[in-house]
């Protein structure tokens, strides 16, 4: 998303503070009361028979956005599940197998058990916002050129 700061305004900008991101709106949207819900929404909660439970996302299967019809959505509980998905989906398009995982430095999927994976949690403990995935040689070469560029820039400062 494109950051710019702008007077507060409604439709499809999110408030953060000052600053507004600017979103584009990707899905269809109804409006359902003073609120607007995307029509995937909808029609899952058609599919289930009562409204979604409170934190849920639908996500469309195959990235197909603009279908939805209900066997092409899925309805996570949380937007944690709903993250894995997109890293499971990217894995199998970028390497064939989804449960590999992409090294943050080197950019290439490899399996879990030659990669380091550091959870990260929200302060309150109850979210995970994501997670540190890496090669410790990727790693260990990461820390040592940015140990080299402090070392110079400290040197060029004397």
């Amino acid at each position: 998303p494109q950051q710019r700061r702008v007077a507060p305004r409604r439709g499809n900008q999110i408030a953060s503070h000052a600053v507004q991101v600017a979103m584009k709106v990707r899905y269809k949207q109804l409006q359902r009361g003073a609120t607007k819900v995307s029509v995937h929404t909808v029609i899952a909660e058609r599919a289930l028979g009562r409204p979604l439970p409170p934190g849920a996302e639908v996500h469309p299967v195959a990235g197909a956005t603009r279908t939805n019809h209900p066997t092409n959505l899925v309805i996570c509980p949380d937007r944690a599940y709903h993250f894995l998905l997109h890293i499971r989906t990217r894995a199998m398009e970028a390497c064939g197998n989804p449960n590999w995982r992409k090294c943050r430095y080197c950019q290439q999927h490899d399996a879990p058990e030659n990669l380091k994976i550091r959870e990260r949690k929200h302060p309150d403990g109850r979210l995970k916002l994501n997670q540190e995935v890496y090669h410790t040689t990727c790693n260990a070469a990461y820390q040592r050129k940015q140990k080299a560029a402090l070392r110079q820039r400290n040197n060029h400062a004397n």
